[in-house]
């Protein structure tokens, strides 16, 4: 069975970590103050600001700073400062049993997605292919924060499915790719793709809710 995690509210808690590549301190502290400014509390991760080679931190640290996360009562949502490589790296070292009995809402993208269909298969985790902190910034358009916030903040409806940016409940997918139909399941963090990819590889689709 699926695990959901609780809605986000207003004053939550965002546990800030960093799974892969580092990234600019200045540009964290930049766009924590952002998050800070939409009305949220953060937790910055021990290895948030740490730099091993290209890296933050060594594959165990980061993946200790994600159980922390997990494990923390406080914290709603647990969100990556960037992807770029390493991510695969933690996964050895996470307790599945312990996110499945701690689910909170994960966000991301690019390497990040390594980690999301991990915990979907491994923790039964419905995730979502979306922000990491690095987007938190005014040039962001407010399309993204609105499509993102009304996914994370009531999962009990999904945004509409016309939109294909948010994931929630998607199980079914049937596609007509070149005159065939196909059916299967549809990972959620590539329907972005299938959209944007539609025209080229002619495609026409439909998405069913679970």
């Amino acid at each position: 069975m699926v695990v959901r995690p609780a809605s986000l509210q207003a004053n939550d808690t965002v546990g800030i970590v960093s799974l892969g590549s580092p990234l600019d301190p200045n540009i964290i502290n930049e766009r924590i103050l952002y998050l800070e400014s939409l009305g949220f509390n953060v937790l910055v991760g021990e290895s948030v600001f740490r730099y091993t080679g290209f890296l933050s931190g060594s594959d165990e640290e980061r993946a200790n700073d994600f159980m922390r996360m997990i494990v923390n009562e406080q914290v709603k949502w647990i969100l990556p400062v960037r992807g770029g490589v390493g991510v695969a790296g933690i996964l050895r070292y996470l307790d599945w049993d312990l996110i499945r009995q701690n689910p909170k809402i994960v966000t991301g993208y690019s390497d990040i997605t390594v980690l999301l269909n991990a915990l979907y298969q491994f923790a039964d985790l419905e995730t979502l292919h979306s922000l990491m902190l690095i987007d938190f910034k005014l040039s962001t358009p407010a399309f993204n924060f609105n499509q993102l916030f009304r996914a994370i903040s009531n999962t009990q409806v999904p945004t509409q499915l016309k939109t294909l940016d948010v994931c929630f409940g998607i199980q079914l997918f049937l596609v007509l790719l070149k005159g065939k139909l196909l059916e299967g399941i549809l990972r959620r963090s590539l329907v972005r793709l299938l959209h944007h990819m539609r025209s080229i590889l002619q495609v026409s689709y439909f998405l069913l809710r679970k």
